[in-house]
Order: C-alpha cells, then structure tokens, then sequence
C-alpha cells in the first residue's frame, strides 16, 4: 500500500492509450450522463483522473472549465480546499473501490468541493455483478481486481468492491439526494453455456448485476464528518444509523439505459 494512497498520485496516461481505449464505453456513458444536468457555464472536478487534453471531460468541450484532481491522499487530505471554487459537478469514476483508510472521507470531500445543487458522478465496478456470481458458483472469487502485485509497489488493486444498494445509501448519508443510480456493463465475458441456460433460475433482477455501479446524486446539504456506515465499516456498539431517512434519500431509477454513443 502506497501511504499517499493506491490511486491519487497516479497519472493514468503513463498506460497510453490503452486505459482510455479500454474503458472508452464507460467514458462514453460519463459524457452523455452529465451532459444531461450542466449548463454551458458549468465548472467540473475529476477526481484522480486522467490528465491533460485526453482527459473524455476536457474533450467533451461540456464545461467551462475542467479540473484535474492529482497528486494527493484521496482518504486523508483536505484536498476540498485546494481550490477557490466551487464546483457543478464533481466525478470519482473507477476511484473509491482502490480505497483501503476511509473512504467516507473521499465522500465528505466531493461534497465540500459541490456547490449546493450540484451534482456527484461516481462509478466503480460493481461486486454482484452477472460475473462475480458465475464465479461464485464455480468455486472462484467474485471480485474483479484483488490481486496482489508484489512486482509492483503501490499497485493499484481493488482494496473494496461495493454493492449498488450499499455504495447508494453510503453516497446518500454524506448529504446528498440521488438523482439516479443503476448497473451498466462495460465487460464482454463468456459464461458457460449451461450456466446460462439455468440463469432464469436463480431469480435475479438483472438491474442490480451489471459490470459498473452508476450513481447520479444532487448536494442537498453541508456535510462536515465521513458517516461510518455499516457494512462498510464496523458496526460500533451503540451506533444506531437511521436507515430509514437515508434510505428515502434515494430511488432507483433505471435510466439512460439505452446509451450508444460509444466512440469508435
């Protein structure tokens, strides 16, 4: 573990443009998503995102101005202060599932860098998804990216994969409505033809098991502390956490689900 933290110090376009070819389909889906709640004057952060002009949110030409959050410990600094502004929107993709410290205090920060009224975009692989359950039934792990990369100090490996219902009731405890959240799937992989064929069987809402939890929430309120939310985090004796409140915060919403503007 890199003590400034697995994925913040890291420039994503040391890896060419492999990273951005690979995940272009999630790019993609990023720019259509916030081109539906911004305004030709909008300001935007990404957080631990790819710099320079390849940046999908610097070339959407979307914003006014786009800032790239680098070179910083996303779990332990106050890294909402280093900017005079405050922004529309702010965007963790592919971010908070490298945290191993405190991811509350990732999400305390997106809100301290929101205007009231703007809007969070955050995306991270999704640990139910259709894949990791054929895992599980083949006796193999479900997470996507945990391995350990000895070769590779400060690898960049997944320290907590989230669940849609889970990340949602965590995004909306740190004072924020969600507009929209849902799965979407970024990853071709082929299943075991008879394992399809029994697929029906089991029952799934197919909503919940894509290959990347999409979130949409709009800042509603100041929040100055990361909640510690169980099962994310230890359930503390005599913490009660009013589930209910939080959970009328969000309502799922099965949207953009026929996104197709993927780059060539």
């Amino acid at each position: 573990m890199n003590p400034r933290g697995d994925f913040c110090s890291i420039d994503l376009t040391q890896y060419g443009h492999v990273y951005l070819d690979t995940n272009r389909h999630r790019y993609a889906r990023m720019v259509h998503d916030v081109s539906l709640i911004v305004s030709s004057n909008a300001i935007a952060l990404d957080v631990a995102g790819v710099q320079g002009e390849q940046n999908p949110l610097v070339k959407s030409g979307l914003f006014k101005r786009v800032d790239v959050l680098g070179d910083f410990d996303c779990e332990r600094d106050e890294w909402s202060a280093r900017s005079d502004s405050l922004y529309d929107v702010v965007v963790m993709t592919e971010v908070i599932e490298h945290l191993s410290y405190h991811p509350a205090h990732a999400l305390v920060q997106c809100n301290k860098s929101l205007k009231m009224g703007g809007f969070l975009y955050l995306t991270t692989q999704n640990i139910a998804k259709l894949k990791s359950i054929y895992a599980l039934t083949e006796g193999l792990t479900p997470y996507n990216f945990g391995e350990y990369a000895l070769e590779k100090e400060g690898a960049i490996r997944h320290h907590r994969e989230y669940a849609l219902k889970e990340l949602a009731r965590f995004i909306a405890a740190h004072g924020f409505q969600l507009v929209a959240y849902t799965t979407d799937c970024f990853e071709r992989f082929t299943y075991d033809d008879g394992w399809i064929a029994e697929l029906t069987g089991l029952h799934l809402d197919m909503r919940f098991h894509g290959h990347d939890n999409v979130i949409m929430a709009k800042k509603t309120e100041e929040v100055t502390e990361g909640v510690m939310l169980p099962p994310i985090y230890t359930n503390h004796a005599g913490r009660v956490y009013d589930f209910e409140a939080i959970d009328r915060k969000i309502n799922y919403v099965e949207y953009f689900k026929g996104v197709s503007q993927i780059p060539k």
